[in-house]
C-alpha cells in the first residue's frame, strides 16, 4: 500500500495482527446520536476500525534515547535528499510536524471491497501551525516520487483538503483528521460529536486495551477480530497458520522507552491448548532468530536472551526486556547501519557522493 506510507512509517506503524471470535458489532451505519465533541481520539474512529496504533510522541521525546532518535531521522532525510525525485524540505517540514504533535492514533478500517486495501485513518493532537496541514497533505507521498494534486472542498462549515488518496481537515488548531478512501466524513462527525459506536464500544478492544497499557506506553497497538481481517490474514498461510489465525480473538502490544526497553504482546485465543501451541512456535522461532548472523551485528542478541513467552489461559504472552546499556548498545549499532547506508547510497551516484567509484575504505563499521 501506498497510501500514507511516509506517515505511518515516521509513526512507526508496526504490523497489525488479529482474528475471530471478537465481541459482535451492530451492522450498517452507526446510529448518529447527539453527544459532546470528544475529548478522546478514539472516539473520532469508526466503529469498523479492527487495529488502532497509538504513538505517545510527547513521551518519546522525552525519552533518553529521542536523541538517538532524532539522528536517525536526520540520517533518513539525507537519504531522501540524495534521491534526485525527491524533496528533503518535505520530509524536514513532516518531522517538524512531529515534533509539534503529543499523539497520533492510527486506524486501520477495511477497504471498500474485499480484494481492496485497507484504508488508514489518521487523528493527531498537537500545537500545529498555520497552512501547515495542506503543505502536509501536498507533500506526504514524496517517497513515492510524486506529489499530489491537492483541492480544497467546503463540507457544512468545514474546509476539508482532497488528494489523489488522501482527505484531511482540522477540527481545530490541535487536532488533525486524515484518512484514505472514502471515511474522513464519518470521522469529522464523530469529532463534532455526531458519532455513535467506536472501538471503545466493543469489550474486547477495552479488555485488551486495558492489559497492555494502550493509553500509557509510548507506543501501543491493540487489535480485534473481524470478518475481514481474518480473511486477510489467512491468505497465503499454511495449514497451521490457518488454525492459529481462525483462533484468535484479539492481538495487543506495548513498547516503553524509560530506562532501558520494556515489550509486551499478548494473542487472545479461544482456548488454551491453542495459546499454548502459539508459545511453542513463538519459543522456537525465537531459538531459530538468535542464531542469524544479523541479529547478532544489530545487537538484538542480548535482548531476544531477556525475552520470555509463556501460556496464560487462552493467552500466549511475549515479554521483553532490555537494560539502559543494552538499550543504547542495540540503538547504536542500528544508526551505524543507517550511516552505512547512507554512505552506499552516496557510492551509487547520489549527489554529492562519490560518483558510482568504491566507497571510502575508512568507513566506520556499526559501533559494537
Amino acid at each position: 500500500m501506498t497510501r500514507l506510507r511516509s506517515l505511518c512509517a515516521v509513526l512507526v506503524l508496526c504490523p497489525i495482527l488479529g482474528c475471530g471470535g471478537a465481541t459482535p458489532r451492530a451492522e450498517g451505519p452507526d446510529e448518529l446520536v447527539s453527544t459532546e465533541r470528544p475529548s478522546d481520539p478514539v472516539e473520532m474512529l469508526p466503529s469498523d476500525t479492527f487495529a488502532v496504533l497509538r504513538v505517545d510522541v510527547a513521551q518519546i521525546r522525552r525519552s533518553p534515547y529521542y536523541g538517538t532518535i532524532s539522528e536517525w531521522l536526520a540520517q533518513v532525510g539525507e537519504m531522501a535528499n540524495q534521491d534526485a525525485d525527491s524533496d528533503n524540505d518535505d520530509f524536514e517540514r513532516l518531522v517538524q510536524i512531529l515534533d509539534r504533535t503529543d499523539v497520533a492514533f492510527v486506524g486501520t478500517v477495511p477497504g471498500p471491497s474485499e480484494d481492496a486495501d485497507p484504508d488508514i485513518l489518521v487523528v493527531m493532537r498537537g500545537t500545529y501551525r498555520e497552512g501547515e496541514l495542506e503543505r502536509f497533505v501536498r507533500g506526504q507521498e514524496t517517497f513515492q516520487g510524486h506529489r499530489q494534486t491537492v483541492r480544497t472542498e467546503v463540507r457544512g462549515e468545514r474546509q476539508v483538503l482532497v488528494g489523489e488518496e488522501t482527505s484531511a481537515t482540522a477540527i481545530d488548531d490541535h487536532t488533525w483528521l486524515i484518512a484514505t478512501g472514502r471515511r474522513l466524513d464519518e470521522m469529522i462527525a464523530r469529532a463534532e460529536g455526531r458519532g455513535g459506536a467506536t472501538p471503545r464500544s466493543s469489550d474486547t478492544f477495552r479488555a485488551m486495551a486495558e492489559r497492555v497499557g494502550f493509553d500509557r506506553s509510548a507506543l501501543a497497538l491493540v487489535a480485534e477480530a473481524t470478518p475481514w481481517l481474518k480473511r486477510a490474514l489467512a491468505e497465503d498461510a499454511s495449514a497451521t497458520e490457518a488454525a492459529f489465525v481462525n483462533a484468535l480473538v484479539s492481538f495487543g502490544a506495548r513498547l516503553t522507552l524509560s530506562d532501558g526497553l520494556d515489550g509486551l504482546a499478548i494473542a487472545e485465543t479461544t482456548s488454551e491448548l491453542v495459546a499454548t501451541a502459539i508459545v511453542e512456535e513463538a519459543e522456537s522461532g525465537l531459538r531459530d532468530l538468535s542464531g542469524q548472523m544479523m541479529v547478532a551485528a544489530v545487537g538484538l542478541g542480548a535482548i531476544l536472551e531477556n525475552t520470555r513467552v509463556r501460556v496464560e489461559g487462552p493467552s500466549a504472552v511475549l515479554k521483553l526486556r532490555a537494560d539502559d546499556a543494552t538499550t543504547r548498545a542495540f540503538l547504536a549499532r542500528i544508526g551505524g547501519f543507517l550511516t552505512l547506508a547512507l554512505q552506499a547510497a552516496a557510492a551509487m551516484g547520489g549527489e554529492g557522493g562519490y560518483g558510482g567509484d568504491a566507497p571510502p575504505t575508512d568507513a566506520a563499521p556499526p559501533p559494537s
